[in-house]
């Protein structure tokens, strides 16, 4: 006679999934075993992500929590946790002026305690660009490098499209004063008190800077000698050897600025630089050639 045996094996497991329950107006979690994880103490609680490690958040009062297993997270009250508009793999928390931003992929902190209280993608830049805010001021976060490129600081940033050189990056503008950035956040050229658009070298020497205006107006920038020559010429261009003269067109003609002064409007035949340390330049009218004073009046040559 045989004898059968009967194994009968108990495979036990545990439930990690979390719900939401509500007790007495306020919500807690218990897993699918009726099991209470969370005490009803919240007032709302929304999910960020199931599974063996779960993330929650949820709200007393006024401040959120994130209700979690992952013991890394900060157990800190927020007044802000939220989805970065248009991802969906980030979170920023914002307690006053102070911002965590999250990911949820890794279950951890990408950067904590930054100076900003709101973060959106900024497409009109690059994408991995954050636009972040302090306030009404604006700056820069590079998502995938994990670092501050510009603090908020400015009421606007923008793309330099004049210009593919990382040295001339980004224009800012800060109380009408406009600056030329590097993709590291140096500043190149700050303290211009024009409205640019864009701004490229002007040529391999790189010791100038050809800026413009909304017009397509063109303006220059000196900065081995620190002037400003506003963008509101047709074009220019510049003497390698006297770098105070820069030579300006226009529709009517010719003229010229000294050190970002202009000493003639444009209106002349041609203008073209002085060997003459005496004065700022040499202008022709018709057949004549008149030397340029520095207070702008002519002397024939």
């Amino acid at each position: 006679m045989k004898s059968i045996f009967l194994f009968i094996i108990t495979i036990s497991f545990i439930s990690y999934c979390q719900t939401p329950f509500k007790e007495s107006g306020l919500y807690g979690l218990k897993n699918d075993d009726g099991e209470v994880h969370i005490q009803a103490e919240y007032k709302e609680i929304l999910e960020i992500k199931g599974g063996e490690e779960y993330l929650f958040k949820g709200r007393k009062d006024k401040s959120w929590f994130f209700i979690t297993n992952i013991t890394k997270l900060k157990n800190s009250a927020y007044d802000i946790i939220d989805v970065i508009p248009l991802t969906a793999g980030h979170l920023y928390c914002v307690k006053g002026q102070k911002m965590d931003i999250f990911s949820i992929a890794d279950l951890d902190y990408i950067v904590t305690d930054l100076k900003a209280d709101y973060i959106e993608p900024n497409y009109m830049l690059e994408e991995n660009l954050m636009s972040i805010y302090l306030g009404k001021k604006q700056g820069l976060f590079d998502l995938s490098k994990r670092e501050v490129i510009l603090k908020p600081e400015f009421d606007q940033i923008f793309f330099n499209e004049f210009s593919d050189n990382d040295e001339l990056k980004y224009i800012t503008v800060n109380e009408k004063m406009y600056s030329i950035i590097s993709s590291n956040g140096e500043v190149v050229f700050d303290g211009i008190p024009y409205e640019i658009t864009g701004a490229s070298y002007y040529d391999s020497t790189e010791v100038g800077v050809s800026i413009y205006s909304s017009k397509f107006q063109e303006g220059y920038i000196s900065i081995l000698e620190e002037y400003i020559v506003r963008p509101k010429y047709e074009s220019l261009s510049t003497s390698h050897k006297i770098l105070e003269f820069v030579a300006v067109s226009g529709k009517r003609g010719e003229g010229l600025t000294w050190n970002g002064k202009e000493s003639l409007k444009p209106k002349y035949d041609a203008v073209f630089p002085s060997e003459d340390p005496d004065y700022v330049g040499e202008v022709r009218i018709k057949d004549m050639t008149y030397l340029v004073n520095y207070d702008g009046s002519l002397i024939e040559k």
